[in-house]
């Protein structure tokens, strides 16, 4: 599925590393999208989009069969239970 972020895409200014991780998410580049996402984290933590960056990320991890990506969807679960993407995240 490339519908990655669609729902974020709104008249909100977005940050380059953030779209460039959704755009490697697209094309399955989890590794890449990763790193991107966890720079913007780094670099905004307290925006609008770090939460969704957070979400990504651990899908990333999942996508990647990381030891670690179940856990962090987890987290993301129990961290923010009333987000639109903890939805999301039950499906993954």
């Amino acid at each position: 599925s490339g519908s990655y972020g669609k729902e974020s895409l709104d008249k909100r200014p977005i940050h380059a590393a953030f779209q460039k991780g959704l755009e490697w998410m697209q094309l399955q580049q989890y590794e890449t999208a990763q790193h991107h996402l966890n720079t913007y984290i780094t670099q905004h933590p307290d925006s609008q989009y770090a939460i969704e960056a957070l979400y990504y990320v651990a899908l990333c991890a999942v996508k990647l069969a990381r030891s670690d990506g179940e856990e962090r969807l987890q987290q993301f679960i129990q961290k923010y239970p009333h987000h639109q993407f903890t939805t999301l995240a039950y499906y993954e």
